[in-house]
């Protein structure tokens, strides 16, 4: 601050918060005790908040985390994983549609997928929930999957959507 006192462009410091006369009415029109509740108020609805997303995170962890068996597949266990989406791939937006809601997730997709332009690989695409969300700019969608059976509710979803730009193929990329 001192140098640039010097050189004359130092900025004018600002008056204290509370010496600004609208704080000041607030606070003479308010109360000590009721000013601390909208604090503790706050500080209970972020902690709540937490605390349902950590639940709901919990509760996903746990009932999605079954085991898989390795020894069905000797040769890796990305194939007991396949063979897993296959079962779920009718039910799992569904099943999965709350958590992500919860999460986040579906604003996080939208401001991901807003600057998409030109052809897109979309790897691992499950049961296609992006799809609806690209923007006018990206020119074609190849979307890939693993699974058949998520691959045929892509291609349905794609179908239904009629968007030209959409192409949906079974491709297991590891």
């Amino acid at each position: 601050m001192r140098r640039l006192a010097r050189r004359g462009l130092a900025r004018a410091a600002r008056p204290p918060i509370t010496a600004w006369p609208k704080r000041r009415a607030v606070e003479a029109a308010v109360p000590p005790q009721q000013r601390d509740r909208g604090a503790v108020f706050l500080t209970a609805l972020g902690g709540g908040g937490l605390a349902v997303v950590s639940a709901a995170a919990a509760y996903t962890y746990t009932t999605s985390s079954e085991p898989i068996d390795v020894d069905a597949h000797p040769r890796c266990g990305c194939c007991a994983r396949v063979e897993r989406f296959d079962a779920l791939a009718e039910t799992y937006d569904d099943e999965i549609g709350v958590d992500e809601l919860v999460m986040g997730l579906p604003l996080l997709r939208r401001w991901l997928l807003r600057r998409a332009r030109g052809d897109v690989l979309e790897v691992a695409c499950g049961t296609g929930r992006n799809l609806e969300l690209y923007p006018a700019a990206v020119t074609s969608i190849v979307a890939t999957d693993a699974s058949d059976a998520m691959v045929r509710v892509t291609a349905a979803k794609a179908a239904t959507l009629g968007d030209g730009r959409i192409s949906v193929r079974r491709a297991a990329v590891e």
